[in-house]
């Protein structure tokens, strides 16, 4: 061995751990996959307009309009921009939404 000791010794040191890292690194993949599992299997508590929109094949500004009008049950955490609604495949979720209230009825005009 004609190199430098320490230099010997570090890239004995990187092959000794390498194997101790490729097996943390392969535990902490698991784990986050197994959180993500999980999030995924649990539903969420509530949805963002755009996931609500998303889900009734709507638009983020019609959902935000229904929970204007009050149709759509929804909080607006303080500090936060985004309104949350409460998601019926969750426990205690709103299954059925009250629908918008109605216009009244137009009358026709005699002779139009």
């Amino acid at each position: 061995m004609t190199g430098r000791p320490e230099l010997e010794l570090a890239g004995a040191l990187a092959e000794a751990l390498r194997p101790l890292v490729r097996e943390l690194v392969a535990e902490e993949f698991e784990r986050r996959l197994d959180l993500e599992r999980d999030r995924q299997a649990e539903p969420a508590p509530y949805l963002t307009v755009a996931e609500y929109a998303e889900r009734h094949r709507s638009t983020p500004a019609a959902v935000r309009a229904r929970i204007r009008r009050g149709s759509l049950p929804a909080i607006h955490p303080p500090g936060s921009r985004e309104y949350l609604i409460p998601n019926a495949q969750q426990p205690g979720g709103h299954a059925t939404i009250r629908p918008a209230k109605s216009a009244p009825a137009t009358q026709e005009r005699p002779g139009a």
